[in-house]
């Protein structure tokens, strides 16, 4: 078993905050959907310096409508982390929806419809759920379970292993606009898998970063937090299956942390 040793007893406490990438650029980038090389930058441009948690005061939200965008295990622990905190304060966090693509036949003669990890949990948590396989032609639905309190709509996105673009439109509609968990430690291992290349890369160390989305291309949000560099040691013989399950809990902290914090706030 492949089990990530933490450096530091508080990953949020030592994370870079408010790193800002990047001047954006206009084109679109390539979708998730593909396998390509990782875009990786030198360590100096990672390691920028900013205020760690401990020095910067916590800023002030409203109460979070968010819609939970994702797929798989890695996602399951970052919701299952948003449901207790919005147990925990319902102050901060309102409701939470969930969004996930549709199933696809599989099976014998393929008429058993194949969902993932994110579907079945947001049943077990009795959470709305809601399924689409495309942004296009789709208006963001009200809170689910909001509906009585003055139709308000969702004000904060959230994808973790979602797999699709989410269009500025739908970004800039919401109040704070969206984030994103990516197993890497950003600006390095921008784009797809970033696990296996971790590992193909033979990385000493693997983190996750939690960026904003942003509104025309993948990884080039603003950095709000992230595990310290050069990361949480990766044991040999460490598998990507294994690797996604040790991170999993590390990103789900790291989210929970930044929203109690406000680090979704602008500006950033």
């Amino acid at each position: 078993m492949c089990r990530l040793v933490p450096r530091h007893t508080s990953l949020l406490a030592t994370c870079n905050h408010s790193y800002t990438t990047s001047r954006p650029s206009t084109s679109r980038q390539t979708r998730h959907n593909h396998t390509a090389s990782p875009s990786s930058s030198s360590s100096s441009s990672s390691s920028s310096s900013s205020s760690s948690s401990s020095s910067s005061p916590s800023k002030t939200s409203a109460p979070l409508r968010i819609l939970f965008c994702g797929s798989d295990a890695f996602s399951c622990a970052s919701l299952t982390a948003l449901h207790d905190l919005h147990k925990a304060q319902p102050d901060l966090i309102e409701s939470i929806d969930v969004l996930v693509r549709p199933g696809k036949p599989g099976g014998r003669g393929l008429k058993r419809i194949a969902v993932g990890p994110l579907f079945h949990l947001a049943h077990a948590l009795h959470l709305p759920l809601h399924q689409r396989d495309t942004f296009t032609g789709w208006d963001l639905p009200l809170p689910g379970r909001l509906t009585h309190r003055g139709h308000l709509p969702f004000n904060l996105l959230i994808a973790v292993s979602f797999g699709l673009f989410v269009p500025p439109r739908i970004l800039f509609s919401l109040a704070y606009g969206g984030l994103n968990l990516h197993p890497s430690l950003l600006p390095d291992l921008r784009g797809p898998a970033p696990l296996q290349w971790t590992l193909l890369a033979n990385r000493p160390g693997a983190g996750v970063t939690l960026q904003t989305l942003h509104p025309t291309e993948y990884d080039r949000g603003h950095i709000l937090a992230r595990t310290p560099t050069p990361g949480l040691p990766i044991p040999p013989r460490c598998t990507t299956p294994q690797l996604l399950e040790s991170l999993a809990p590390v990103g789900a902290a790291l989210l929970a942390d930044a929203l109690q914090q406000g680090l979704h706030v602008p500006p950033y």
